[in-house]
């Protein structure tokens, strides 16, 4: 290597760059001034010339044998195909085991919430009777719910009927 090159060693990845021409004008003429004497890097230059030749030989036959008329209708109508939706794409997810499986579970969730969200309420126990007097002409019941201890009174009055007197019993 000359000792005027501002390349100082090999750099394969610059002479990558160099080879697919996206270098600098400044970087392009350092490697231009490496490549003069290092046989090193003209034959990895070489050899990415062959290789690059031989996959442009290669794409140029699979081209001129492509019917890009049939490649295109073929892609529009697969387009087309993933429009339809309907009720095909519908029916088909419900026989799908990955659909059906977790639909069933939400739905068994959801009948459960609201099952207990508006389930009634149990009825209270029923209340009980603390005490009780009765009489001649009228009764009461004193009632104690046990949850809410609340007291209840109760007062039956019974009237003498036919306007009987009952002032005969005092």
């Amino acid at each position: 290597m000359k000792e005027n090159c501002k390349l100082k060693e090999c750099d394969p990845i610059l002479l990558c760059h160099y080879f697919d021409r996206e270098l600098g004008p400044e970087d392009k003429e350092k490697v231009d001034e490496h490549l003069k004497d290092c046989p090193s890097c003209q034959k990895t230059l070489q050899d990415h010339q062959i290789i690059s030749s031989h996959y442009k030989a290669d794409l140029k036959t699979k081209l001129a044998r492509t019917n890009f008329e049939s490649l295109e209708q073929s892609v529009l109508n697969r387009v087309r195909d993933r429009r339809v939706f309907g009720w095909t794409n519908i029916s088909s997810l419900l026989f799908l085991k990955r659909f059906y499986i977790p639909a069933t579970a939400v739905a068994a969730a959801l009948v459960i919430f609201f099952s207990v969200m508006f389930y009634p309420a149990s009825p209270s126990d029923p209340s009980a009777i603390v005490t009780s007097l009765s009489g001649q002409i009228s009764s009461v019941m004193i009632f104690e719910t046990p949850n809410t201890q609340q007291t209840i009174l109760w007062f039956k009055e019974e009237l003498p009927l036919n306007g009987e007197d009952n002032a005969q019993d005092i």
